[in-house]
C-alpha cells in the first residue's frame, strides 16, 4: 500500500497522459466502452495538472471526480439505445418479418411449426395451439425469443 502511495505522489502530467492513452488503447483493442471513460479522465487531468500542478490527493480525487462525470455523459449520450436509425431492424432478423405471410412447411402439432421467410427456416407458434395443416397462409405478428408468433390467415384444406 505505501508503494502505491509513494508512486501517486511522484506521478506527473506524463504518467496520467500515459495512463490515459494506455486505457483509451485498451478500450480500442477490447471495446467494453467501460475503458475509454476513465482513459479520457486520466488525459483531463494530465492537462490539468500540467497547467496547474496538483499535489497527489487532488489528482487523484480530480481523476475520481472526471471519471464518474465522464461515464454519466459518455453513458448519457454514447449509450447504443439512444442511437436513432432510418432501419432500426437491420441486424435483427426477427423484428423484420413482422408483417409478412408465408406457409406452413409442415402440420402444426401443438400449436407449433416451422415456415421459410428468405432463405432460413422459422419455428413458429399459432395462437392457443391451434391446429393447422402444411401449406396453411399465416402472418407473423410478433416473436417470443427466436420463435414468430403468426395467426393464420387462410386455411388449408
Amino acid at each position: 500500500m505505501m508503494m502505491l502511495v509513494e508512486w501517486l505522489k511522484q506521478m506527473d502530467p506524463t504518467d496520467w497522459a500515459i495512463a490515459g492513452i494506455i486505457l483509451v488503447v485498451l478500450e480500442v483493442l477490447l471495446p467494453t466502452s467501460w475503458l475509454l471513460w476513465p482513459g479520457i479522465a486520466a488525459l483531463i487531468v494530465a492537462l490539468i495538472h500540467w497547467l496547474v500542478p496538483l499535489g497527489w490527493t487532488a489528482q487523484l480525487l480530480t481523476f475520481a471526480a472526471l471519471t464518474m462525470l465522464m461515464l454519466v455523459v459518455g453513458r448519457r449520450f454514447y449509450n447504443p439505445a439512444n442511437i436513432r436509425s432510418s432501419q432500426p431492424d437491420l441486424n435483427q432478423q426477427v423484428g423484420r418479418h413482422q408483417g409478412k405471410v408465408a406457409s406452413l412447411s409442415q402440420d402444426a402439432e401443438n400449436g407449433r411449426s416451422r415456415i421459410h421467410l428468405g432463405d432460413s427456416e422459422w419455428q413458429v407458434e399459432l395462437p392457443a395451439g391451434e391446429t393447422a395443416k402444411a401449406g396453411t397462409q399465416v402472418e407473423v405478428t410478433g416473436q417470443r425469443s427466436n420463435t414468430l408468433l403468426v395467426k393464420i390467415i387462410e386455411q388449408k384444406q
